[in-house]
């Protein structure tokens, strides 16, 4: 059988903002990479991961949380998913990635300003 992993999706140093249900949003940069495995040609399996900067460091107690978050929301670039923070500046996707609408990506941007 013949297997191939591709880059289906990359965004690059785009401003975003990290969310959990708590009400904590968080100004970041991120790069995101989403890649497709394909059998034989035909999809199978996706797998999506990235970097985060922060705007400004986050203090050790909030490190602390986000790390052991199961998951937080990120938005920006057009794009919402749920991610598992690996490091405070790497993570994976753990839910797929939606296309916002053009009103969501506005107010997510103030957001992403804001934070």
């Amino acid at each position: 059988m013949r297997s191939e992993m591709r880059i289906v999706r990359r965004i690059t140093d785009e401003l975003g903002v990290i969310s959990d249900c708590d009400r904590l949003i968080i100004g970041v940069r991120f790069d995101l990479i989403e890649t497709q495995d394909f059998d034989e040609g035909v999809p199978v399996r996706t797998f999506s991961y990235g970097n985060l900067q922060f705007h400004r460091y986050p203090k050790p107690a909030l490190v602390s949380r986000l790390l052991s978050l199961n998951s937080v929301n990120l938005t920006g670039a057009g794009v919402q998913t749920a991610i598992r923070l690996q490091t405070l500046n790497s993570f994976t996707v753990v839910s797929a990635i939606r296309e916002m609408s053009t009103d969501k990506r506005i107010r997510a941007s103030k957001s992403a300003v804001a934070a």
